[in-house]
């Protein structure tokens, strides 16, 4: 993957100097493609199925597909699968949820969908929802290996299975495109004893976003000729998908009231946060390219939002952050008198400075192992890491949400495939196995094993009951 050299700005059609809410001096937008016709895609102005868009993704993946499966334990107590994916000897499990896009998945669901899989004894599970998990949920699924698919996930997995995709060896141009700083050998090397045993399945998806570079100097006065100005300029990043804004301004209210956040509303933000800092401070490079190799299939997502449309809700944005209310003193035959007086910009009056198209190189992991599958998801960029569900061991995660220890895996079990940290590994004959695949070990009946689990839990929940007792103020 290389930059090339500089390219002359092409102007667009429909270019920024005919929209009217635009100023002159901006004439085209760096890095822009033809778009066709404007689409915002996320899943509810699809219109699309979230069970639907789910499949279409599994299918492609390589799986044959059934839907609303009753399968009956050994029981015969009947449970029912959204969708049951089989790819060889692999079977998964999915379970769909479509919320209102205000409201994250809690770890109810998690323990719903986590019990109902063991009941019938199946390993690889993927929960997907249109909008965000909970902190809580989230750590339940990583230490129960539960993969867990967001709206942004799907909307990424969504067209790059279905649109995009490079054939073998073909090579894209990009205009603009932040550069891979993190290679496929880096993000796929897995620090265990026995990384042979699993299988990657390798994406880079290339996900555009606009910058805009915003300016705004106006100056108002109120009937007492009191003079009020608003000064400001700033960033504001648009996802070219759905036209969301990812990092917008806040006030000093907002930040106040994000000490106040639930923990699912700030785990939405961290990719957003990230992906606005590296375009932010990585410098973009120019007729940037990249291959697509037999170790990985390049998805390169094309804009279905006008930079029009994307540049309008950025002046919105600007008018609605930068607007405030004033006050000013008048005579009356009663005295002086405070009145109110709104500070608002007008549309022509936001200069949009620079608007660029640029590139966000991400790659997408799936690790398979065994019957479970891990996931592993980094910006290519910055080779920061937002989800890696193999690295940690799930027997070291938390208790009642509290972090207590974090344990590194070091291999993987030979029979099911899960990967543990030493406490929980052991090898024997040269092969590592969990303990409960352990062939040195008894096997234990099912009640002896809730038994010891109650006996692990009730001492965990002990130990934490003295550390709250010590420090009962921390955990208010």
């Amino acid at each position: 993957m290389t930059g090339g050299v500089s390219a002359a700005n092409n102007p667009s059609e429909g270019s920024d100097a005919a929209n009217p809410v635009v100023p002159e001096s901006v004439t085209s937008t760096e890095g822009e493609e033809e778009i066709a016709e404007e689409k915002p895609m996320s899943i509810y102005q699809l219109g699309m199925n979230l069970e639907d868009m789910t499949e279409k993704i599994i299918q492609r993946m390589g799986f044959s597909t059934e839907r609303r499966q009753r399968l009956a334990d050994k029981y015969g107590v009947k449970h029912e699968i959204d969708i049951l994916a089989t790819r060889g000897s692999r079977l998964r499990a999915v379970e769909c949820k479509n919320y209102d896009p205000s409201r994250a998945v809690g770890i109810k669901e998690l323990r719903d969908f986590h019990t109902k899989l063991t009941s019938l004894k199946i390993k690889d599970a993927l929960f997907v929802t249109n909008t965000v998990y909970s902190s809580e949920s989230e750590k339940f699924a990583v230490s129960n290996n539960i993969n867990c698919w967001d709206g942004d996930q799907l909307k990424e997995r969504f067209f790059s299975m279905t649109l995009g995709r490079l054939g073998s060896g073909q090579q894209t141009t990009l205009d603009l495109s932040l550069p891979v700083a993190a290679t496929y050998q880096e993000v796929s090397k897995l620090e265990l004893a026995n990384p042979g045993l699993a299988k990657i399945i390798a994406a880079l998806i290339l996900h555009p976003y606009y910058r805009f570079e915003w300016k705004l100097d106006i100056v108002r006065f109120d009937p007492a000729r009191g003079k009020h100005s608003i000064h400001a300029s700033g960033v504001f990043i648009v996802d070219a998908l759905d036209g969301e804004i990812i990092n917008p301004k806040e006030s000093i209210t907002r930040k106040l009231g994000g000490l106040f956040k639930t923990s699912e509303e700030k785990q939405a933000k961290r990719e957003e946060k990230q992906i606005t800092e590296d375009l932010t401070t990585i410098r973009p490079e120019r007729k940037y390219d990249v291959y697509q190799t037999s170790e990985y299939f390049v998805s390169r997502l094309k804009p279905t939002v006008r930079t029009e449309s994307a540049q309008r809700s950025v002046i919105e944005q600007v008018i609605d952050d930068t607007k405030r209310e004033d006050s000013y003193d008048v005579r009356t035959r009663h005295g002086e008198d405070s009145r109110n007086f709104f500070v608002i910009a007008k549309a022509h009056e936001v200069q949009i400075r620079k608007a660029q198209l640029i590139y966000v190189p991400k790659w997408t992991l799936d690790i398979e192992s065994g019957q479970v599958t891990y996931m592993r998801k980094v910006l290519a960029a910055s080779k920061t890491v937002l989800v890696d569900t193999i690295s940690q061991c799930p027997r070291h995660f938390t208790i009642k949400d509290i972090q207590l220890v974090k344990k590194q895996t070091v291999a993987l079990c030979e029979l099911c495939g899960a990967a543990f940290c030493k406490d929980h590994i052991s090898l024997v004959d040269g092969k590592y196995y969990c303990d409960e695949h352990n062939p040195n070990e008894p096997e234990a009946d099912q009640s002896a094993n809730e038994e010891k689990d109650d006996g692990v839990t009730s001492k965990a929940e002990e130990s934490l009951s003295k550390v709250k007792s010590k420090f009962g103020s921390f955990f208010k």
